[in-house]
């Protein structure tokens, strides 16, 4: 299955969201396609966005169709998310900032009162240093409190160390049917061995 994202994260919104054409918010964006979660959503499936990354900004500008910003921490983010929200839902956010607090800033700042996700990844990055379990542990209660269920924990294992590296968690909206075992199933057509 074609990917672009380190780990699926564009088949995940796809799984939640179907091939029809959707909306993503892409927070801490990257690089226009390498390891992007939402350039095979734009490029194959026809999904509009918004796109944000104070690194790669002109890149993204020039490479890609979404809306761009810099400074995640200087959008208005009630007023852009609302922008491309369509009756108040956007299908997909991604967020991963660097340094992974600013993930942990940006998250409390999005209206999540006003605009719901139909999926979301949000990488908080736990393994990193003694930082992580409190980042790990805000983005759970924000996103819980919220209505979102999740659905995975995404975990690495370089070189087969059992000692795994926690990277991020995969949500869904309450109302969405995505079960665990849908994502289990999605991996495992991805990688063609048990996730």
């Amino acid at each position: 299955m074609k990917t672009y994202s380190q780990l699926f994260q564009d088949r995940f919104a796809l799984l939640c969201c179907g091939d029809k054409p959707g909306v993503y918010a892409d927070i801490g964006a990257g690089e226009p396609e390498l390891i992007s979660n939402t350039v095979l959503l734009e490029r194959d499936y026809g999904w509009t966005g918004l796109l944000c990354d104070i690194e790669h900004e002109d890149r993204l500008r020039a490479e890609r169709t979404g809306v761009v910003f810099g400074d995640a921490l200087d959008v208005d983010w009630d007023k852009e998310l609302s922008a491309i929200a369509r009756d108040g839902w956007i299908d997909f956010l991604s967020l991963d900032l660097e340094p992974p607090n600013l993930t942990i800033k940006v998250l409390l700042m999005l209206p999540l009162h006003d605009i719901r996700f139909r999926c979301a990844c949000v990488e908080h990055d736990y393994y990193r240093d003694e930082q992580g379990i409190t980042r790990a542990t805000i983005a759970h209660e924000v996103m819980a409190s919220h209505g979102y269920r999740k659905v995975r924990s995404v975990k690495m294992f370089p070189n087969n160390d059992p000692k795994s590296i926690y990277l991020e968690d995969w949500w869904v909206d309450k109302a969405t049917d995505v079960m665990e075992h849908d994502v289990q199933h999605m991996i495992q057509d991805c990688v063609g061995t048990p996730a």
